[in-house]
C-alpha cells in the first residue's frame, strides 16, 4: 500500500479538537485521546516497519505509562483485506443512496440548507485554531449556511456539492434526515441524490461487522478494540 499521507492542516494545526475527543495526525501515525478517559489510542501506519499496529497507552493515578497492543497487521495482509471487502462494502451500500426529487421534498415539507457541511477546502474558513487543534466554530458555520429560494435551484448547484435535508413534516424542531448533492450522469443530465442517516447508519453497521470479520483473518487482534 502506498504511503499515509503527511500532515497538511493549515494555520499549523496538528489536528481535529471534535468535542469528545481529540484527533492529533503525525507523519506516519494517528492518535485519539478521548477527553474523559486517562488514555489514548495511537494508530502506526507502519511506513517504515511494514505493519501497521494499534496500541493503547494509559496513565495510571501513580504517573505510571502502560503501552498495551490492541491489533496488528502487516501492509501486505491489510492491502489484500481491503481487496477482500470491496465488493461486499459495495453491496452494503447498495440502495443507500436514492434519487431526490424537489416534488416530493415540496410535499413532505423537506428543505435544504447549503454550507453545514464542508467541502475539504472550505474546512479552514469554519474552524478556528485552539492549542494547535482546529475546533468548528459554531458562528462561522451558521454565518455560512442558506436556503435555495426554490428547490429547483439545486440542480445548479456544482457536481458533488453537499447540503442538509431537513425535515419539518413533524411539529416542533426541524430534523436533520439525511445530507443530498448534485451530480451530472454520463449524458448531461443533472441529478440529486440523497442519503438517508438511518439507513446510512445501518449500512456502517454491516460494514464495521465485514471489517471487524476480515481484520481477524488478516490481522491479529491482541485485545479488543473498544470501537468493535
Amino acid at each position: 500500500m502506498s504511503d499515509p499521507p503527511r500532515n497538511q492542516l493549515r494555520h499549523g494545526a496538528r489536528g481535529f479538537d471534535l468535542g469528545e475527543a481529540v484527533v492529533i495526525f503525525g507523519d506516519d501515525k494517528l492518535v485519539m485521546t478521548p477527553k474523559t478517559a486517562r488514555h489514548h489510542f495511537t494508530m502506526h501506519f507502519g511506513t517504515h516497519s511494514q505493519v501497521l499496529d494499534i496500541h493503547q497507552t494509559s496513565t495510571a493515578d501513580d504517573g505510571s505509562v502502560t503501552h498495551t497492543t490492541l491489533f496488528t497487521i502487516s501492509r501486505a495482509n491489510l492491502a489484500a483485506m481491503v481487496q477482500d471487502i470491496a465488493i461486499p462494502t459495495m453491496h452494503a451500500l447498495t440502495g443507500v443512496l436514492h434519487h431526490l426529487r424537489p416534488g416530493w421534498m415540496a410535499k413532505r415539507r423537506v428543505g435544504a440548507v447549503l454550507g453545514l457541511v464542508p467541502s475539504a477546502s472550505e474546512i479552514p474558513l469554519v474552524t478556528r485554531l485552539r492549542r494547535r487543534k482546529l475546533v468548528v466554530d459554531p458562528e462561522k458555520l451558521a454565518a455560512r449556511a442558506w436556503a435555495p429560494e426554490f428547490l429547483d435551484d439545486l440542480y445548479e448547484l456544482p457536481d458533488g456539492q453537499m447540503f442538509t435535508l431537513v425535515s419539518c413534516e413533524d411539529a416542533g424542531k426541524p430534523r436533520m434526515i439525511g445530507i443530498g448533492f448534485k451530480f451530472t450522469d454520463p449524458i448531461r443530465r443533472r441529478r440529486l441524490l440523497w442519503l438517508n442517516n438511518r439507513r446510512a447508519a445501518e449500512a456502517f453497521k454491516r460494514i464495521g461487522t465485514l471489517l471487524r470479520d476480515a481484520a481477524a483473518r488478516y490481522g491479529t487482534f491482541h485485545r479488543a478494540l473498544p470501537w468493535f
